[in-house]
């Protein structure tokens, strides 16, 4: 955890000020994304996609992106796909999203026909600087027409991860004020309150930036999304 501290750290001292300018493309090239947790795209009801912070690898045992994941998948829901991307790996999952919104072989949903809607349900969430990154995915999925049911920001970082756009459904935020150097916005907001519903703007206490993302609230919050996907009708 200590090496953890100390990369993020140097990343709050000397990387953070240039993203801030609008220059995120500082630092070396971001660690490969994690294999895909379903073999087959035709498999997703349930589609889950984490974005970790900047400096944390795709399996760091300590990251809570990664054990939300783990948690996601032992759910044991064969048809629940999960996987875990670097915030600057948007393309890629944005690729793996929509490939899993179609069975193989088959041609991609017309939203005309609301054809998306009826589709696999979509959950995204993100950690430090991944909030922005799953804000910037979220908005660039509406672009197709495609739903997000529900977006789960935690201690997220930089102004463009304050507002949830309007084809994401609900919306939540963890946050926390320990941490002096790290700290994430204490709120988020809907582009369209008519669309979107924020349903937690909460600060947990006694958590540094450090370990926010490890809280069982933050866990519990998105499992329970999941799982009532598989509930009874």
């Amino acid at each position: 955890m200590s090496q953890r501290r100390s990369f993020a750290f140097i990343f709050a001292v000397l990387v953070w000020p240039a993203i801030a300018a609008g220059q995120p493309r500082t630092v070396g090239a971001a660690a490969p994304p994690a294999p895909p947790a379903a073999s087959s795209p035709s498999a997703c009801r349930v589609i889950v996609a984490g974005f970790r912070g900047l400096v944390e690898d795709p399996n760091d045992r300590h990251s809570g992106v990664v054990a939300i994941r783990k948690r996601l998948l032992s759910l044991g829901h064969p048809d629940l796909c999960a996987r875990v991307f670097s915030p600057y790996r948007q393309g890629t999952a944005i690729k793996w999203i929509l490939s899993r919104l179609r069975s193989e072989g088959e041609e991609a949903p017309s939203p005309a026909a609301g054809e998306i809607a009826h589709g696999p349900k979509i959950i995204l969430f993100g950690y430090s600087l991944g909030g922005w990154a799953m804000m910037a995915v979220a908005r660039r999925l509406g672009k197709e027409h495609v739903p997000v049911e529900l977006g789960v920001e935690v201690d997220g970082m930089w102004s463009a991860s304050k507002t949830a756009p309007p084809n994401m459904r609900e919306a939540a935020n963890f946050y926390q004020r320990k941490s002096f150097l790290m700290v994430g916005r204490n709120h988020i907001r809907a582009q369209d309150p008519e669309l979107t519903q924020i349903v937690e703007n909460e600060r947990l206490d006694g958590l540094g930036h450090f370990t926010i993302d490890l809280a069982p609230q933050v866990s519990d919050f998105i499992v329970a999304k999941a799982e009532s996907f598989y509930a009874p009708e």
